[in-house]
């Protein structure tokens, strides 16, 4: 089962969280920001 939503949105989500790792946000800070619901959901865009 494929729980992705679509390029862009992988895309968004993406650019969105490296630019705030890239400040110095943290984990927790970036997922909370993003809205990811868990840090997996987080992980699979930064491995």
């Amino acid at each position: 089962m494929n729980n992705s939503v679509g390029p862009d949105h992988d895309l968004r989500h993406e650019t969105t969280s490296s630019k705030l790792f890239e400040k110095g946000f943290d984990t927790m800070e970036v997922r909370t920001i993003t809205d990811h619901k868990t840090l997996q959901m987080l992980a699979r865009l930064h491995i």
